[in-house]
């Protein structure tokens, strides 16, 4: 009686979520899977609670479970469908969740097999992620198979994939610090290297702070307009409870001083910019020489002369000299109008 009552329970749990029928159907509804002996029954061993002519199950983790003991029969790609995240708004701060991840997550607790990660991983890696980090044992060739999967898609250009795949990798956490550290090392795609910080921002490992630091002085453009990739490095140190981490960016204005003097427009542009933004007095006599360079960037915030990027930052910084500085020159650049 009691496999039986369970057998039609799964059922009834299973339909529920297909049909969107929320958290309380009517007794009607429940009837087409249940009879009136086994409606009873299962009151009494509090499976479901009736409520007049409502039948709702007894809790949310009680219906996934025997949803996904019904999943079991009808099979898992009857529930997975391939995520698009590049059309479904997705963040990696808030991943969207779909009304099967649960059952899905739960069904692959059941299970326990490699074949039934790999089979959600090539649908949604992201979900294939989150149950590997909440602590269901896989073989380690499966992990290392979605670790490097992820990575590649870390240098994509359609941005919310590359967001799916900072959240997939933030899931497994620091088992995925070796191949983070090999991107960041390695990689000569800017949005990899930022998602690998952006992956290493959530997982706060150590082992990675000597890569980190190297890229502190890493002003490529990446991902969000006007963001550079030591934007992330930053978040990614700031992170790590560590004095060498804590030390490297107190101390990163003296690491992208020598920027200033790049013959790369782009470089002298992008160290201007990110001086200003941390606000470091100790720029100021190189910023205030950049106030006669006229030369033109393209396409990295806007299109402007070294020195509207460098009054910018003086005027951020803000120190008696800066803002003298800053102001002379606005005059100055009023005057020739």
């Amino acid at each position: 009686m009691v496999q039986l009552m369970e057998n039609a329970l799964a059922k009834l749990a299973f339909a529920m979520i297909e049909e969107n029928a929320g958290p309380q159907v009517s007794r009607e509804y429940a009837m087409r899977f249940l009879d009136e002996a086994i409606l009873q029954s299962a009151q009494s061993a509090h499976y479901v609670e009736i409520y007049g002519d409502n039948v709702q199950f007894y809790n949310q983790s009680l219906q996934e479970y025997l949803a996904a003991v019904e999943l079991k029969s009808v099979g898992l790609s009857h529930v997975l469908f391939p995520t698009e995240y590049e059309n479904a708004g997705f963040s990696f701060s808030n991943p969207i969740e779909k009304k099967w991840d649960r059952v899905i997550q739960v069904f692959a607790g059941i299970e326990r097999k490699d074949a039934v990660i790999r089979e959600i991983q090539q649908y949604d890696p992201v979900l294939a992620a989150s149950i590997i980090g909440s602590g269901i044992n896989v073989s380690d060739a499966l992990i290392d198979e979605l670790i490097a999967d992820q990575i590649e898609r870390l240098g994509d250009e359609v941005a919310n994939l590359k967001m799916g795949a900072v959240t997939a990798l933030r899931y497994l956490g620091k088992i995925t610090t070796p191949s983070l550290i090999e991107v960041l090392k390695k990689s000569d795609n800017p949005y990899a290297r930022a998602g690998a910080a952006l992956v290493l921002e959530k997982t706060a490992d150590a082992a990675a702070t000597s890569v980190l630091i190297s890229r502190l002085t890493d002003t490529q453009p990446a991902w969000l307009f006007g963001v550079m990739v030591c934007d992330y490095v930053e978040n990614a140190l700031k992170a790590i409870d560590s004095l060498e981490a804590k030390e490297a960016v107190k101390n990163w204005a003296d690491m992208l001083l020598p920027h200033l003097d790049s013959e790369d427009v782009h470089v002298r542009a992008r160290a201007a910019l990110k001086l200003g933004r941390i606000r470091n007095s100790i720029a100021v006599p190189k910023l205030i020489d950049l106030l006669n360079d006229e030369n033109y960037t393209v396409n990295f915030v806007h299109n402007e002369r070294i020195c509207d990027y460098a009054v910018e930052a003086l005027e951020e910084i803000g120190t008696s000299e800066a803002t003298r500085a800053a102001e002379e020159w606005r005059r100055q650049e009023k005057s020739k109008k």
